[in-house]
């Protein structure tokens, strides 16, 4: 005891002096030959009494310094290692090797670490705490890296300068089953050079709390067959500052399968990526039912199915998916367009995988942040089945930001029946929504617990009145374009409530405004599609505007329930008529028979005694000056009870 006193003051000042190589008691081992095979293990003399494989001199049996011979000697001592090379080429492992906690191992010069093996199973690395690696390749191996313990860091060591990690044609290139642990500026699927070498698994995490990217710099994560990252199990975990399924050069063609996957994971963070290019989904959160519900996991700040500068597409098929019983998912300020089918997608299929408690607020879906359009190929945000309580944009107490939702080449929001179930408490307030091709906000007939629009809109002294069944209702009104169908949303104009006898009524004194658009929203958070309504009149408006061509516009709504509106418009005096058929050809209504002057005009249609189904509605318009000009169209419309 008297004796390791004395050593105390002199190894501290020793620790100051040189650094942090000693700082953790590291010994420092230089490997000089690029063997691993049955001589590679450190070497003790038989001829001498003291143990030369732990008395920190790197050699095997055959004099080399290996990678085996280096960090199994620094076990040995029970001390770390500082390990870096004075050879470059590749290594072929023939076991696995666990460098000892606290050690350093960095390729300063070009290190490939490959493992044999049929399936390249036998080799790789299993480590436990605080262990560094920077600058390999890791190359056809089964299983390149697994992390059991924490506070490791795989990737860029800013202390010494050497870079981050590649890791090809690995079946899982890095297993975290520990928590705390950092991996950053690594190249998963792709390597150095940008050649792709897909993974099957780039990065699978079950542990808690680990960090995937950061200020540091984010990782390339591409090719992947199955995931680019998986979250399983664990939880708390942060994903930031990557790019998952590109490159910071928009390179096309670098797609994982499914860029991230979390499943049976809670409370983890994904934020401020670049998830693009991906061939399945950008990120899917599901639930395991039964076991786990993937609760309160959130993605931020994201840009996906954009290039990093968010000027040209790299689609995802579908942006973000939720399904499984997952719970309480928040999707807040991200850039969701150019994605191949929906930019979200939200669905469940039984009892078991029924999903809630969703908040989507504050993104910009089918735009990029300049307003540019990338439309998604179909729906903004589309909702099927079993789902429930899901806030679009503002809830119903008032809090989060409305979304932009432009350009989508189906809905803006769809939400609608699936596999025998019908969504509810679907509450979509404030957002902006306009210029999607089919419908802005649909909501089918049973969804929601069927409530209906508004209805028997009126318009006077700067007052809209209107009804709507649920007395105590949340009314919102939206600057809508006159020009515009289906009925849009391009300003929150403000919200009142349905009174106790079910009618309210709304201030507009803005004379820009020429139509508005309206929904209600039940106190449980149930909201309807639009009602629309033209606050100028047909007279008023050909004063500012006459049309310059015949036109025959899609009815609105478009599945409807019972009624609908047709519009028309008519550049000249014209005979007009507007009939509609059922699907073997037999007349069913008159709506126009009749001589009409230039304008725009509709006309509303009720279906109420009819069944559900296919309808179509033709109109002829003649100009009556020159009966020369004229104009016919079919249009198909979808009644739904």
């Amino acid at each position: 005891m008297k004796s390791n006193k004395s050593y105390v003051t002199p190894m501290l000042t020793l620790i100051l002096v040189f650094g942090s190589s000693l700082l953790f008691g590291q010994v420092s081992m230089t490997v000089n030959s690029l063997a691993d095979d049955e001589y590679s293990y450190p070497w003790d003399d038989p001829n001498t009494t003291l143990d030369e494989s732990r008395d920190g001199i790197c050699r095997d049996e055959l004099g080399r310094c290996t990678i085996r011979a280096a960090i199994e000697e620094s076990n040995n001592m029970e001390v770390p290692v500082e390990l870096t090379f004075s050879v470059s080429g590749t290594i072929t492992l023939i076991d696995y090797l666990y460098p000892y906690d606290n050690s350093e191992l960095k390729a300063n010069l070009p290190i490939e670490i490959t493992s044999s093996g049929v399936l390249h199973q036998d080799g790789g690395f299993e480590v436990n705490n605080r262990t560094k690696f920077s600058g390999f390749r890791f190359n056809n191996m089964l299983n390149a890296i697994r992390i059991i313990g924490s506070h490791n860091s795989i990737g860029e060591d800013y202390f010494f300068g050497f870079g981050g990690n590649a890791f090809t044609n690995c079946y899982l290139a890095l297993e975290i089953e520990g928590d705390t642990n950092f991996v950053t500026q690594n190249y998963f699927g792709i390597d150095f050079s940008g050649t792709l070498g897909p993974n099957g698994t780039g990065i699978l995490i079950t542990g808690i709390w680990n960090r995937v990217g950061g200020l540091e710099g984010g990782n390339i994560i591409c090719g992947s067959t199955n995931a680019g990252i998986s979250i399983a199990e664990g939880n708390g975990n942060v994903i930031v500052t990557n790019f998952i399924g590109t490159n910071p050069d928009g390179t096309l063609g670098l797609g994982n399968n499914a860029g991230i996957i979390i499943s049976g994971s809670d409370d983890n963070i994904v934020a401020e990526n670049v998830i693009s290019g991906n061939m399945v989904m950008g990120i899917a959160i599901d639930g395991v039912p039964g076991e786990s519900y993937s609760i309160n996991n959130r993605i931020d700040y994201n840009i996906i199915g954009l290039d990093s500068s968010k000027s040209f597409a790299i689609p995802n098929y579908n942006g973000i998916v939720l399904t499984n019983g997952v719970r309480n998912s928040k999707i807040h300020n991200n850039i969701i367009a150019g994605n191949t089918l929906s930019g979200i997608h939200i669905f469940g299929y039984n009892e078991e995988t029924k999903t809630s408690g969703h908040n989507i607020y504050d993104n910009k879906i089918g735009i990029n942040h300049n307003g540019v359009k990338f439309p998604n190929g179909q729906n903004g945000i589309n909702i099927w089945g079993n789902v429930e309580d899901v806030a679009i944009g503002t809830d119903v107490t008032g809090n989060q930001l409305p979304n932009i939702i432009v350009g989508n080449q189906k809905y803006g929001i769809y939400i609608a029946d699936q596999f025998g179930y019908y969504p509810s408490k679907i509450t979509a307030r404030k957002n902006l929504i306009y210029q999607n091709d089919s419908t802005n906000l649909f909501v089918s007939p049973l969804s929601n617990d069927g409530i209906l629009p508004p209805y028997s809109l009126t318009f006077s002294n700067n007052t809209v009145a209107g009804i709507h069944d649920t007395p105590g209702a949340i009314i919102d009104a939206y600057k809508s374009n006159i020009n515009e169908f289906p009925a849009s949303a391009y300003e929150w104009l403000g919200s009142t409530t349905v009174g106790a006898n079910g009618v309210f009524t709304y201030e507009i004194f803005d004379p820009t405004i020429e139509a508005i658009s309206v929904t209600a929203t039940t106190s449980d958070g149930n909201t309807t599609g639009f009602s629309f309504l033209e606050l100028i009149t047909d007279v008023e408006r050909e004063h500012d505007e006459i049309p310059v061509e015949f036109s025959l516009h899609q009815n609105y709504p478009n599945p409807f329930n019972p009624s609908t509106t047709i519009r028309y418009q008519l550049p000249v005096r014209s005979h007009v008529t507007l009939k509609v058929y059922d699907v073997l050809g037999r007349e069913l209504a008159t709506l126009v028979d009749g001589i009409e002057d230039p304008g725009y005009k509709l006309v509303q249609w009720n279906a109420g005694g009819l069944a559900s189904g296919v309808h179509y509605y033709r109109s002829s318009m003649v100009a009556t000056a020159d009966q020369g000009r004229s104009f016919t169209q079919v249009n198909r419309m979808l009644l739904i009870k």
